[in-house]
């Protein structure tokens, strides 16, 4: 029942497209920070892939800069994920997809403002 309802939930807030596939919004758009820091608040804190997925999801974002941080990951799917953490002083939140085998960043979401 808890399955049910939260992909009922996720359906509502995620926004998928025709195609099936979970549409981002810009970074830039007015409450893009908003709609993923709801996607993430709905995400399964039980991991739904392997401890490889989540050393492979850290290992990518953190990757990208050395001043990155994975603190959380929430799922959406066994492919797809939302981190939280912080570059630096700045929260960040990162959709993260899993594509032929390898996990790879979609788009960045960074508050402006330190934490």
């Amino acid at each position: 029942m808890r399955a049910l309802i939260l992909l009922i939930c996720l359906t509502m807030l995620c926004g998928y497209s025709f195609a099936g596939e979970l549409r981002w919004p810009h970074p830039l758009e007015p409450d893009a920070l908003g709609i993923v820091g709801k996607r993430f608040a709905v995400g399964s804190a039980r991991r739904l892939g392997t401890q490889e997925d989540v050393s492979q999801i850290r290992a990518t974002v953190a990757g990208r800069k050395s001043s990155t941080h994975v603190s959380d990951i929430r799922w959406l799917s066994p492919t797809l994920v939302v981190a939280a953490g912080t570059d630096g002083p700045y929260q960040v939140f990162w959709a993260v997809a899993k594509k032929s085998g390898k996990w790879e960043v979609l788009v960045e979401y960074n508050r402006h403002h330190p934490i």
